[in-house]
């Protein structure tokens, strides 16, 4: 197997570690499922700016996470799907900067997990779907991922920069 290979693999599967872990301990503090989400592991939505390795270990670790998920198959279903698609677009969108930030890759978790996570909210709710619970399960999950991508996730994008580890910086050069 070449270096490389297992590079991949062994980031991949780190990703996906520490992010169950991260969803465990959110999930311990109350803030990993529902409307109002602050998972922890969410900050490492970032990462695939970074590294392709990010997208699959995200994914895995997403499944991993949400096998606790009060939302059962679903959540595991739809939540995972959320992740996949927001790891893909970050990793497509990483040379996309204003300013040097990677400004679309930050939005994709935001919005993929605010659309789909909110529908799913929604759709699980006793009273069943409606446009006005729609729209407020998708503003509260979305305040909820900003606020880690913000707080937590640029932070750890900046620090993996200054580390030199983001690939897209010189690309323009």
């Amino acid at each position: 197997m070449k270096r490389t290979s297992i590079r991949f693999l062994v980031t991949g599967a780190l990703v996906a570690a520490l992010y169950a872990l991260l969803t465990y301990v959110s999930a311990a503090l109350n803030l990993a499922y529902g409307t109002v989400q602050f998972r922890l592991s969410e900050a490492l939505t970032v990462l695939p700016v970074v590294s392709g390795a990010a997208v699959p270990g995200l994914v895995i670790g997403c499944v991993l996470g949400n096998l606790t998920s009060p939302y059962g198959l679903v959540d595991i279903i739809c939540g995972t799907g959320a992740t996949l698609l927001a790891a893909v677009g970050s990793r497509l969108f990483a040379r996309v900067r204003l300013r040097g930030t990677p400004v679309v890759s930050l939005l994709m978790p935001i919005v993929c997990n605010a659309v789909i996570v909110g529908a799913e909210i929604t759709f699980l709710a006793p009273e069943g779907f409606a446009l006005p619970a729609f729209l407020s399960a998708a503003l509260s999950v979305a305040a909820g991922e900003a606020a880690v991508v913000a707080l937590l996730g640029m932070p750890l994008l900046l620090f993996l920069q200054k580390r030199g580890l983001d690939p897209h910086l010189d690309a323009g050069k």
